[in-house]
């Protein structure tokens, strides 16, 4: 709604100002962001110009009743498609069973949360929550430090510290032991698979070596998952893991989608390829090509300025070390197979995997049993009486 209209300027001013000098500004925070970000994109020299819109909005929205109503309109249309996406009820399943109630669990909003937003609401919220206190200003162009400063310091200047705390950030509380969480999607023809276990935090010294685990598994194209559930075995068009790792602690998870009528040999190979990474020693040669692998991309990825600002945003929002990020490729080669076995033996513990399936009962429903206790929920998140 910061978009939509500011004391000065309606949504379509806002709009129309942009797009007069090209430019392109934008504010987004996901369903469980711990923070919330104003981006945007222009030429030098129209740079004044957008500050200045960009100010407008943080500082000065009105969320117009009419704006905010269409909104509404638009998210209850975006719920109903959303929910019939079996891929985004995995993940919210999974962040249930992960999180619990933390704010990390958060992943789709509520038709009743949207109908319950209102203008006076967004308006407190604004008025508390969008304050300069924990603020950081980042620009990536041709132009000087003093220079960057006085131009944010123009656009900016009259926003007031409210001396509010830093909002307390705690860990997510752990799951329970090894289950089974069974979303019972009618009709599906495949079966969406997640499974995953509690990881790290940010700054969590074992941070790279997590890294290199993940490469090593399921971090692309070359990752054991997808090398052997596409390549070898046929199961699905791919298979990959990822872990996420903010102020609190986050998560490690794999995940894939399968046809239903290999949902159990799928998940047989998926949970092999995680103990494997707990019994074996990864080979050398596989080793070394994904420490490579890690260091030749961060390597591409400095000659993106948006990619290079958001390492210097981490860096300031983590406390991380001045030179953290150009020893990065250093630590990346220093960490050993032995040191990755040891991670995988510590985090992915076979008695706390927690397993997510969306598909068809009647076709994948029966054969998850031989994996842990299982739950099953409808597609609106209700548990299943007697399933």
């Amino acid at each position: 709604m910061l978009r939509e209209g500011t004391t000065s300027r309606s949504s379509r001013e806002i709009a129309e100002s942009l797009e007069t000098v090209a430019s392109f500004v934008n504010v987004g925070a996901g369903a469980a962001s711990p923070s919330v970000s104003a981006f945007g994109s222009t030429l030098t020299e129209h740079v004044d110009r957008t500050l200045d819109i960009m100010a407008d909005m943080l500082l000065r929205p009105t969320f117009p009743e009419e704006e905010l109503n269409r909104w509404k309109t638009q998210q209850r249309a975006m719920l109903v498609q959303q929910r019939a996406n079996a891929g985004l009820l995995a993940m919210e399943r999974f962040g249930r069973v992960m999180y619990g109630e933390h704010p990390a669990s958060r992943v789709l909003p509520t038709v009743a949360s949207v109908d319950a937003m209102s203008r006076s609401r967004l308006a407190t919220f604004h008025a508390e929550s969008y304050t300069p206190d924990f603020t950081v200003v980042a620009i990536a162009g041709d132009m000087s430090f003093e220079e960057a400063t006085r131009r944010v310091e123009a656009a900016f200047g009259t926003w007031k510290k409210s001396g509010r705390t830093r909002p307390a950030v705690s860990d997510p509380p752990l799951p329970s032991a090894r289950a089974v969480a069974f979303v019972d999607r009618p009709n599906s023809v495949q079966t969406n698979l997640m499974v995953g276990v509690p990881g790290i935090s940010r700054t969590n010294p074992e941070y790279d070596t997590f890294d290199v685990l993940n490469k090593i598994i399921g971090g692309g194209p070359t990752g054991r998952l997808f090398m052997n559930l596409r390549e070898a075995k046929g199961y699905t068009y791919g298979a990959y893991s990822v872990f996420n790792a903010t102020r609190h602690r986050g998560a490690w998870h794999a995940s894939t989608e399968v046809r239903s009528e290999v949902t159990e040999p799928a998940l047989k190979e998926l949970l092999a390829e995680v103990e494997r990474l707990r019994t074996d020693l990864v080979p050398d040669k596989e080793f070394a090509e994904a420490r490579r692998s890690i260091v030749a991309s961060f390597a591409l990825s400095l000659e993106n300025p948006e990619q290079l600002l958001g390492l210097y945003v981490t860096r300031h929002v983590y406390g991380l070390p001045a030179d953290y990020f150009d020893r990065r490729p250093e630590r990346i080669m220093a960490v050993t197979r032995e040191q990755v076995q040891a991670l995988a033996r510590k985090y992915l513990d076979p008695s706390r995997l927690q397993i997510v399936a969306v598909g068809t009962g009647s076709a994948v429903g029966k054969t998850l049993g031989q994996f842990g206790p299982v739950t099953s929920y409808d597609v609106d998140g209700k548990v299943i009486d007697g399933k």
